[in-house]
């Protein structure tokens, strides 16, 4: 019994740091206020905020969903001292993968054919669900090199976990869902003859770790 309560009571602290640290960082982003612009917009909240590549792009906020982030009008982040190198790569590079129907057919098939070798006429569920996994990568990676410029540009302060708990689970789909991009790949899907349902059950279960406060940690 002393056993169970000593492990109780480390949950329930762990639980309660856990929440502590949360409610700091969101009143530390929250310490400037959002622009009226910006919260006329549900889903722009001012969470981590990423300034856009010009004075009057649409700023952008990390919480954004991936539909938001994709408009035109907004850019992705500059590099901050620039010459005429890195603007020539910014402009190539200034707006985010498109999300419409069209150019997530487009990407899928892409990978399919170029990165898998795959004939892109008739290819495997098993097949699709790399295509649609790789497709997926494209928009997490741009978030994560426009992360990392944001931190060298403004270096601010870091919060690390380090946790032996990390039973994660499948990953397509938890991706597709925080990008809010699950309901345009499936309709685009769809219409080449692929079920989104069909393919996430392709990816294995990675089973690495122990549930706990350690894998809700991990997975936000």
């Amino acid at each position: 019994k002393m056993k169970k309560r000593r492990s109780i009571s480390r949950d329930i602290t762990l639980l309660l740091l856990s929440t502590a640290v949360l409610l700091t960082l969101i009143s530390n982003n929250d310490a400037t206020p959002a622009p009226n612009s910006a919260r006329t917009s549900a889903r722009l909240l001012p969470l981590l905020r990423l300034k856009g590549g010009g004075p009057k792009e649409t700023k952008m906020t990390r919480s954004s969903s991936q539909q938001d982030i994709s408009n035109p009008k907004v850019s992705r982040p500059g590099p901050g001292v620039m010459d005429s190198k890195k603007e020539k790569i910014w402009k190539l590079t200034q707006q985010y993968k498109p999300v419409d129907r069209d150019s997530i057919q487009r990407s899928v098939v892409h990978h399919v054919e170029h990165t898998l070798a795959a004939d892109r006429y008739s290819f495997s569920d098993e097949t699709a669900y790399y295509g649609v996994a790789y497709s997926v990568r494209d928009h997490l990676i741009e978030s994560l090199r426009d992360t990392k410029t944001h931190y060298r540009k403004e270096d601010p302060k870091r919060v690390y976990y380090l946790s032996l708990e990390f039973l994660m689970g499948r990953s397509l789909l938890n991706c597709l869902m925080n990008l809010d991009l699950d309901g345009p790949y499936r309709t685009a899907l769809e219409e080449i003859g692929y079920s989104l349902e069909d393919l996430v059950e392709q990816e294995r279960d990675a089973a690495l770790g122990n549930g706990g406060l350690g894998r809700l940690a991990a997975c936000f």
